[in-house]
């Protein structure tokens, strides 16, 4: 076979795979954006999450539309702000969670958000204490997880500086009779796919 002639095969050849390739790859990012969250989504989730644990007029509305009525939260943070085990589920449902969150949440500041198909990783700082003047950053992670049937939250990995969070509520821990309670078992179990 002519060199000419073989490189026109391999040429055709390789367009013919290159474009299949490329309609594999449109047709499945395609259904896959249909099916995932949006930059947009993601950023709604965060402003309807920050609306329901601030308080917002009629945040219980928004709550039930946005988080399932089992909604789970886990954050050994807050086992030990509140004195709880670590390594245990805060809260079981809904209703749990909003208890717990009874006080309104100060305004915090998204410093960065990211997004998978069904998950939101949001990290945002918030100022806490008594005195504007001394209040302290209070920076935070959570991993918010979205069922993409109902588009309901299912469940949130919480976990924000502790330390900084008991300074600015007074230091209750330095108080006799705080406890640090260890070997919570139903905590986070390992999730890896």
């Amino acid at each position: 076979m002519h060199p000419s002639t073989l490189l026109t095969f391999l040429l055709a050849l390789f367009s013919l795979h290159l474009s299949t390739a490329q309609d594999l790859i449109s047709s499945s990012s395609s259904s896959q954006s249909c099916d995932c969250l949006t930059n947009k989504d993601a950023q709604d989730y965060v402003a309807d999450y920050s609306y329901v644990l601030s308080k917002q007029p009629n945040y219980r509305t928004r709550a039930n539309a946005r988080f399932k009525q089992d909604f789970k939260a886990y954050s050994d943070s807050y086992a030990f702000v509140y004195q709880n085990a670590l390594n245990t589920t805060n809260t079981h449902t809904l209703n749990q969670y909003l208890k717990v969150h009874k006080i309104p949440e100060p305004a915090y500041e998204t410093l960065f958000l990211s997004h998978t198909c069904d998950t939101i990783t949001w990290y945002s700082v918030g100022w806490m204490g008594p005195n504007p003047a001394t209040r302290l950053p209070i920076r935070r992670m959570k991993i918010l997880f979205v069922d993409l049937e109902d588009g309901r939250y299912t469940k949130v990995y919480n976990e924000q500086n502790s330390a900084a969070m008991l300074y600015a509520m007074g230091s209750p821990e330095c108080e006799p009779g705080w406890q640090v309670k260890r070997n919570g078992q139903d905590g986070i179990k390992k999730e890896l796919k």
